[in-house]
């Protein structure tokens, strides 16, 4: 059930990617081997296969950022990003009310980071955060 504490919440998980994932999309394309891109290409393919059963997309949803995030080698990052991804109750959340737009923003991601496209990455990422919060109604208006 959405209410305002939710969306809240959902905002907050959504911006704080919004801060952080680009940049890491940026940085991880320049350090993509073909074993990378294997594990995210598999994890694209999960999601595909497994629209309409929220809790497996979000988990591959999930899986296939951490596993950018994890390119990086940086604790921090790492840590972080655990953090935030242990809360998949609110991607699961967003995906139930809002729908599964994000399918093709991952598909042109990979494509970038397959072709150590940090630029693009950057935006592609950018872009798929800012319409998920763009979907997002107001807190007030739950």
């Amino acid at each position: 059930q959405i209410n305002y504490s939710s969306i809240k919440d959902i905002r907050d998980f959504l911006n704080f990617r919004l801060i952080v994932e680009p940049d890491i999309c940026y940085y991880a394309a320049g350090q993509m081997t073909d074993e990378i891109i294997e594990t995210l290409q598999s994890y694209y393919e999960k999601m595909a296969a497994s629209l309409g059963d929220n809790s497996a997309f979000s988990t591959y949803d999930l899986s296939f950022h951490q596993t950018i995030g994890n390119t990086l080698n940086n604790t921090f990052i790492n840590q972080a990003l655990n953090t935030v991804y242990s809360n998949k109750e609110l991607l699961m959340m967003l995906n139930e009310s809002y729908g599964y737009q994000g399918l093709r923003d991952h598909e042109r991601l990979l494509k970038a980071l397959r072709n150590h496209d940090g630029e693009g990455a950057r935006k592609i990422m950018q872009k798929q955060l800012l319409d998920a919060i763009d979907r997002m109604p107001s807190p007030w208006e739950a």
